[in-house]
């Protein structure tokens, strides 16, 4: 797990201030994350030259498949271990990781490798990749939890921020299998989906039992849900039981893969604002396309 907390002071959140959330699949670093902040963000991000946004004061980004570089990584001695090497063209302006734009960007950021970007190249830099969230508020009480395993591991990642109303808002960035290996497939009738909801939904109850404390929850992420009536959706819509509904757009080519859940848990204060769930059309080189939400603060 990476953390890193910048600098520079944190705003503060106000009961009248509210939190845009989003969502994305960065399709291991395919996607052009700098131009995504500024155009839909409005932040600008030149390290101590980053100008705030003024349209959104407040926001998380919650990332499936992004990528970290670092020579500290352990070598991977059997190829046969690795995940198929995702690549791509580079952008004008370079390819910095996660790490790296959190820092230029001035934001908070938690990031936990899921495994290796390929296999160990000679006279390459090691990757891995994962899933992330970055923050313009401060975030603690981190937490991993790896899917339950079909193809290829996968772990969420959570963090919480304090809210106006001395509770914690917990945000979760997940990322589920498309489909497991055919012989899984005939033994469970490609229930991969759903046993992973569920495994997420029961590491977060565990946690909960654990801590007494069962705050207000947003889980946004890459689901690979083939169509807006999948059993995966329901499984998490009925443990999420204020969450959007599905709004009949599609997020990658023609699949609703990308969606966001949430529940207000046993401590009242964090909601969503009503109708503010929706999407984003422009890609920015992802194969994703972004899911967007507002959570408003204060009592009703």
């Amino acid at each position: 797990m990476v953390i890193q907390l910048p600098s520079a002071p944190f705003r503060t959140l106000t009961p009248q201030d509210s939190l845009a959330i989003f969502s994305w699949n960065m399709d291991v670093g395919a996607a052009d994350l700098l131009s995504f902040l500024h155009e839909e963000v409005g932040l600008t991000c030149a390290g101590a030259e980053t100008h705030a946004s003024t349209t959104f004061p407040h926001f998380v980004v919650l990332l499936q498949e992004a990528f970290r570089r670092s020579a500290d990584l352990p070598p991977l001695n059997d190829s046969r271990l690795a995940a198929r090497k995702s690549v791509h063209d580079p952008h004008p302006g370079g390819d910095p990781d996660l790490p790296e734009i959190a820092r230029i960007c001035g934001l908070a950021a938690v990031y936990v490798a899921s495994g290796r970007n390929g296999a160990d190249a000679p006279g390459e830099r090691l990757l891995d990749k994962g899933n992330a969230i970055l923050s313009t508020l401060p975030i603690s009480d981190f937490l991993a939890v790896e899917n339950p395993f079909e193809t290829e591991r996968k772990v969420a990642v959570g963090a919480s921020i304090h809210t106006p109303d001395s509770a914690h808002l917990r945000l979760i960035s997940a990322h589920l299998e498309v489909a497991s290996t055919f012989h899984r497939t005939l033994l469970t009738g490609n229930q991969t989906r759903p046993r992973q909801a569920a495994g997420l939904i029961e590491a977060l109850a565990a946690i909960e039992e654990d801590t007494g404390s069962a705050p207000p929850t947003v889980v946004g992420g890459d689901f690979n849900t083939w169509s807006g009536g999948e059993s995966t959706l329901k499984i998490m819509g009925n443990a999420f039981p204020e969450s959007p509904s599905w709004d009949g757009h599609t997020t990658r080519g023609l699949f609703p893969t990308d969606h966001i859940f949430f529940r207000r848990g046993r401590e009242v204060g964090s909601k969503l604002v009503p109708g503010s769930y929706s999407w984003i059309e422009k890609r920015y080189d992802s194969d994703h396309q972004a899911r967007f939400v507002w959570i408003r603060f204060g009592s009703e």
